[in-house]
């Protein structure tokens, strides 16, 4: 198990989350995605929700233990944990293809 101090539920604010949920109803609140999302989250627990930040935390530790191993991108190990990635979202959130993973990839890096 990879441990990682980072946790999105510690550093984000009620008010900081509810301004993150009216950004993403603005930009993609007409997309199938979102009304995936919606749907399937919308009875998920307080301890749910934890479990899920705590499970990704866990696979971002992942993905920063195979970087600091060396791992480029293209390797087969970084591509297992991309793939390991899009399941989770797609077991948890809405239905993840290529596109919108690649999507939410030029996202992290592109929006402050």
């Amino acid at each position: 198990m990879v441990e990682n101090a980072f946790s999105f539920d510690v550093i984000v604010t009620n008010s900081e989350f509810e301004a993150y949920k009216a950004e993403a109803q603005a930009r993609w609140g007409h997309t199938e995605a979102y009304r995936r999302h919606e749907e399937k989250t919308r009875h998920y627990s307080k301890q749910q929700w934890s479990d899920l930040a705590t499970g990704m935390d866990q696979l971002m530790g992942e993905f920063a233990a195979c970087m600091g191993q060396g791992e480029k991108p293209e390797s087969a190990a970084a591509q297992a944990l991309v793939k390991k990635l899009q399941e989770h979202i797609t077991e948890n959130y809405y239905p993840c293809t290529d596109a919108i993973l690649a999507g939410l990839g030029q996202m992290y890096v592109a929006d402050e």
